[in-house]
Parts: structure tokens; C-alpha cells; sequence
């Protein structure tokens, strides 16, 4: 399922969502320039700025900062589209009511808790983690914290557009995500980190609603 549109209208124009999209696709276009030399210098680009497992615990002092820049990284252009996308949807209501600040803070702590998190359970791996989807994640628990009963414009493959409500669909969601982080350990994709950024999303937003 794939959401096309909320039916949740916002204050003020999410300036924060619109910085994070355009420095997303900065470092991406960045990124592309790297691919020659048969992928060493994104590799070595990857190594220095996405979150290494393995370093960030051997060398915790020196290798924190990868928590926040992994956030920026992607693997290719599906990943960024789709990161970007949910992004796109859902944050501009989370920032419209937190505020720019708030927003913004809560977005890096969610991406750095779940950076953490999936951590944890690959502190011997070698392979960087990248991407913004524990962030973006972190926007959808928060999203489904506040507005519940919003109706989403939702694409159900193979050709069926439907609205739903928002605990319907993110729900679905975090379910799969949770499931395949239970029963895929290997993969690729940072399963864990999805699940891990979505119920920090879920807390963190509270916590910001009413302390920060």
C-alpha cells in the first residue's frame, strides 16, 4: 500500500521537511558523482559518514557524528524516492505542530536511536547502515500517535485507490516492518531500525509535545 495524499491540512509551510528533502537529494546527487573508479570513493564515503556497527562501538568517541550524517545517505534512487516520500506525507503535519525546532530535533533522535538500536543487534558487522528511514519512521509512530482517524488517499496495488485511516495503514505497516524485522536478520534492508525509529517516533513525540 502506498499513501498518496493526507486529508490533514497544516498551519504554516513545513520549511524543515522541505530543507531535509532538498539536503537528502544534495547528498545523493553528491553521491552519484562518487561512482567511478569502480564504487572505491562511495565506498570510502560510506565508511566515513554512514554508521559502521562494528567502529561506532570500537570507537565510540570518534565515530558518534555518523549517527546524525547516516541519516542523509541512501543506496539508490528507490531508496531515497521512497524515504523521501513517506517523509513528504507525514512530516509537514508533525512539524506544523511541534515547530521547526522541535521538529527537527525530534527527526535526528528518532534516525539516532534507531541507528542504535539496529547497532545492537549487528555490533560486529562491517556493512554501513544509511538511509533516513529510521528518522522517517520516527515521523510515521508520531503521525499515528496524533492523528489516528486521518484519512489517507492510499494506492493498493494493482490498481485500487482507497482512503484509509492513518492507524490503519501505518499500522499495516509497522506490522510488516516487524515481522520481517523478526524473521529477517540478513537482509539488507535495516528492518529493525524501521521498527526501532517507529516506536521512538511514538514515545520521543510525546516527550517533545511536553518537555523540550
Amino acid at each position: 500500500m502506498l499513501p498518496l495524499y493526507d486529508d490533514n491540512p497544516t498551519k504554516s509551510t513545513p520549511i524543515i521537511v522541505y530543507g531535509l528533502i532538498g539536503l537528502n537529494i544534495a547528498v545523493f546527487l553528491f553521491q552519484i558523482s562518487l561512482l567511478v573508479d569502480e564504487g572505491q570513493l562511495i565506498q570510502m564515503f560510506f565508511n566515513t559518514w554512514a554508521v559502521v556497527p562494528k567502529q561506532l562501538f570500537q570507537s565510540p568517541s570518534q565515530e558518534y557524528l555518523t549517527l546524525v550524517s547516516y541519516q542523509f545517505l541512501h543506496g539508490d534512487l528507490g531508496h531515497i524516492i521512497g524515504n523521501m516520500w513517506y517523509l513528504w506525507i507525514f512530516g509537514n503535519n508533525i512539524e506544523d505542530y511541534l515547530g521547526k525546532f522541535k521538529f527537527l530535533l525530534f527527526y535526528l533522535a528518532c534516525g539516532i536511536f534507531a541507528a542504535i538500536v539496529q547497532s545492537l543487534f549487528s555490533f560486529n558487522a562491517s556493512i554501513p547502515l544509511i538511509g533516513a528511514s529510521g528518522s522517517v519512521s520516527g515521523v510515521m509512530g508520531a503521525y499515528i500517535t496524533k492523528y489516528p482517524r486521518t484519512r489517507i488517499l492510499t494506492f493498493i496495488p494493482p490498481f485500487f485507490i482507497v482512503w484509509l485511516p492513518a492507524v490503519f495503514l501505518l499500522g499495516f505497516w509497522i506490522f510488516g516492518q516487524t515481522i520481517y524485522a523478526l524473521s529477517a536478520f540478513n537482509s539488507n534492508v535495516a528492518f529493525i531500525a524501521h521498527v526501532a525509529g517507529f516506536v521512538a517516533g511514538m514515545v520521543l513525540f510525546r516527550v517533545f509535545n511536553e518537555e523540550v
